[in-house]
């Protein structure tokens, strides 16, 4: 009995040994070792350039690297030992829009301007900011000693996004009975179609009224995830793969706000300006699913390209 033991331990040592020095004809070694570090993008643009290559598909359009995570956060791994990893995720977005429309000075109605001058003009002004923050950390355990490898673990991790508008007008609103100045829904304000919503409102005595400020609010997302899952590496360092996933998701928005600014003109005695702030409420959510309905972390059914290096 002890020397099939022995027989037994000497078996699994040769095999260790061998799986971690498994090589390509040309000596490359084939699987990661200690201290690699790794990359992992959608492989699906790259089956479809081959499908095109051989006819079975559209015509081969350059395949792209594409996030491996429906929320474009970047992952990549490092190996503290030959089966044992650990893992992260990132995403830090920040978005800043400008846009400046000409329009004309409606302070200065009914003057006529004299050759060669142009009618005076004001600025308008839109700019939208928006901010993406994400990170999610992890360890993974391999098994397996040949091109087809296995692994689970978990990870846990936070997202965090918000966007806000900001809109200036060169036309101030005043309400002077000689050079007054109201909201004029022929005034192209803002057209270009970067500019998600109207800026052109009704306040909530009905008055027309049209936006300075909006925030959209933050969003907080947060979540841990155990994960399951297997690679084949088809060239030395370069595997396809894929994994399932199962975890628990929280998820939250509030803080969002409107202000807008009009003219109230059944005011008594004469009409009035004012501003309104209209806040909205919070929205909350909770999943227990897999990926497809938990995707904080989950890559969504897609196959992995890994790159070992």
């Amino acid at each position: 009995m002890k020397r099939v033991l022995m027989i037994l331990a000497a078996t699994f040592m040769v095999a260790s040994v061998y799986g971690q020095n498994l090589r390509s004809e040309d000596g490359e070694r084939v699987l990661p070792q200690a201290q690699d570090w790794s990359i992992g993008v959608d492989a699906n643009p790259f089956f479809s350039y081959l499908k095109g290559l051989i006819g079975q598909g559209n015509d081969a359009t350059t395949p792209a690297f594409n996030q491996l995570l429906s929320n474009q956060m970047i992952t990549g791994k490092y190996f503290v030992e030959e089966d044992m990893a650990l893992r992260a995720s990132l995403r830090v977005g920040v978005r800043a829009n400008n846009v400046t429309n000409k329009v004309a000075d409606r302070t200065l109605t009914g003057t006529v301007p004299v050759f060669p001058a142009t009618t005076p003009t004001v600025e308008n002004e839109y700019r939208r900011t928006g901010l993406t923050l994400g990170l999610s950390l992890g360890a993974e355990k391999r098994r397996g000693n040949t091109r087809l490898q296995g692994y689970y673990g978990g990870e846990v991790g936070f997202l965090v996004s918000g966007n806000r508008e900001e809109f200036n007008y060169g036309n101030a609103l005043n309400v002077s009975t000689t050079k007054g100045v109201s909201i004029d829904p022929s005034d192209e304000f803002f057209t270009a179609p970067t500019i998600s919503a109207n800026n052109l409102v009704n306040d909530s005595y009905g008055n027309a009224a049209r936006v300075t400020e909006r925030d959209f609010g933050r969003t907080f997302q947060l979540g841990v995830r155990a994960f399951i899952g297997a690679e084949y590496f088809i060239f030395p360092k370069i595997s396809i793969g894929g994994e399932f996933g199962w975890g628990l998701g929280f998820q939250s928005t509030r803080g969002a706000e409107r202000i807008t600014e009009s003219i109230n003109n059944s005011g008594t005695p004469t009409a009035q300006y004012g501003l309104q702030t209209t806040g909205a409420g919070k929205t909350n959510g909770f999943v227990l699913d897999t990926d497809n309905a938990n995707s904080l972390f989950g890559p969504a059914g897609s196959l992995r390209l890994n790159l070992y290096f």
